[in-house]
């Protein structure tokens, strides 16, 4: 077809069900990633979802909220496989009813009452038996959220864990020699660090930030670094890397290259997410030596 808004529309009058997926996955990876935490420990199975499952989870999520804050009156979970074998659900409770201003089909000013829902998500890594919480109102909150899903979906009770706090040696992005071997199945033309972020230390310490231009292919970062770095005060091998943004070239089925660039941060944080290209480049990062524990990555779902 001629342009994408073509293979838009046909996917909409021919598969309305992936639009509808589409719009719902939109929504959740736009949500806030600080809200985002990772719990390991669940065992490790192939989930089989059924009605009575998800009712038992909207049953335990509204016994959560209803005595303490008074909202989840109602609360509808749905659920999604998504590729690599990761289970997500949705959760929707109620929250406190609110009023609304707007315009009606006329055109008549209105005010209307209505109980809006807040979000919770679960992404559950059958390989691993880890999971991913999204939820507002902390860390407290979303242990518990976690212990629900164990009992409700998984049916299990135990005591669930935390990622290691030491998951990233950034450190080792410093090195000018530093290669990102990757597997040509995956069809990665190269990667480069895009930028870092140096903390130095001792009387007079101090953050740099250091970083190239994402949008041409030329150049690297330790080249700027070489450049920039040319005083004798300023000492390379003083500093500690906190932050990094590593940019990943794909090439496509039509032989183009599309770049996708993803934030680590000390101790343990990475902003990849769960899409095919995502879960990739997450399998690299204990291959070239960022990453220490291989099970214990904080990211955002």
């Amino acid at each position: 077809m001629k342009s994408a808004h073509d293979r838009a529309l046909w996917m909409c009058l021919e598969y309305p069900d992936i639009i509808d997926n589409a719009r719902t996955l939109a929504r959740i990876e736009a949500l806030p990633k600080r809200m985002w935490e990772s719990r390991q420990g669940l065992p490790v199975q192939q989930l089989v979802v059924t009605d009575a499952v998800r009712a038992e989870l909207q049953c335990q999520i509204k016994e959560m909220y209803q005595p303490e804050q008074c909202r989840a009156d109602h609360c509808e979970v749905e659920y999604m496989r998504r590729e690599g074998g990761i289970d997500c659900f949705f959760a929707y409770p109620a929250d406190y009813w609110d009023e609304r201003e707007g315009y009606d089909a006329a055109g008549q000013f209105e005010r209307t009452s209505w109980n809006p829902a807040f979000k919770i998500v679960f992404a559950y890594h059958s390989a691993d038996g880890s999971l991913d919480v999204y939820a507002q109102g902390g860390t407290k909150i979303r242990s518990r959220l976690a212990h629900i899903f164990a009992r409700a979906v998984l049916g299990a009770d135990q005591e669930l864990k935390l990622p290691e706090l030491d998951g990233f040696d950034l450190d080792i992005l410093k090195d000018p020699n530093l290669t990102f071997p990757t597997n040509p199945a995956d069809r990665i033309a190269f990667v480069r660090i895009q930028s870092l972020k140096l903390r130095f230390h001792g009387i007079k310490p101090g953050t740099f930030d250091v970083s190239i231009d994402a949008r041409r292919r030329q150049g690297s970062i330790h080249e700027v670094l070489a450049d920039k770095f040319r005083d004798e005060h300023a000492r390379l091998a003083t500093a500690t890397v906190s932050g990094a943004v590593l940019q990943a070239f794909f090439l496509t089925p039509g032989g183009k290259e599309r770049s996708i660039s993803f934030r680590l941060s000390m101790p343990s944080f990475c902003d990849l997410e769960d899409s095919p290209e995502d879960q990739i480049l997450r399998a690299y990062l204990p291959v070239w030596g960022i990453q220490k524990h291989a099970n214990s990555l904080a990211t955002a779902a």
